[in-house]
């Protein structure tokens, strides 16, 4: 992921010089192939092998497994990109006009307007016109 941000600024800026295309890398949040419904959004990325809090203690064999499974889900549903959301930022992407003092490049996330979410959306909405509807919180 570092990497590839990194060439895609340094590819930017020499577009940017000869006045060729810009660039937007979009981190993207947390997705699952299909419906990505937020109701069965999981640490293990797909609703088909959702691990129960009930496997989790089993296999663990104490209440720390219980609370580290519910952190994470909690850390993934934080970061949810919903299937709207995901077609919104990546088409507002895709014609995007960058402000010159930008170089041609943008690195921002994509995530659905999570209630609660750590990470700051302004920039893709700034910048990208980016309007999130979904919430995992809603859902």
């Amino acid at each position: 992921k570092f990497c590839g941000e990194r060439l895609c600024k340094a590819l930017a800026a020499q577009c940017a010089r000869r006045g060729g295309p810009s660039f937007v890398c979009v981190r993207i949040g947390w997705c699952q192939p299909g419906d990505n419904s937020a109701l069965t959004l999981n640490a293990s990325g797909t609703p088909t092998l959702a691990a129960s809090d009930t496997d989790a203690a089993e296999n663990e064999g104490d209440a720390d497994s219980l609370r580290d499974v519910a952190l994470l889900n909690q850390w993934y549903r934080s970061m949810w990109l919903s299937n709207r959301d995901f077609t919104h930022i990546f088409s507002r992407a895709l014609v995007a006009a960058l402000p010159a003092e930008r170089g041609g490049f943008l690195l921002t996330h994509g995530m659905s307007a999570n209630s609660g979410m750590r990470w700051d959306l302004t920039e893709s909405k700034e910048v990208l016109g980016y309007q999130p509807k979904d919430d995992v919180q809603a859902e």
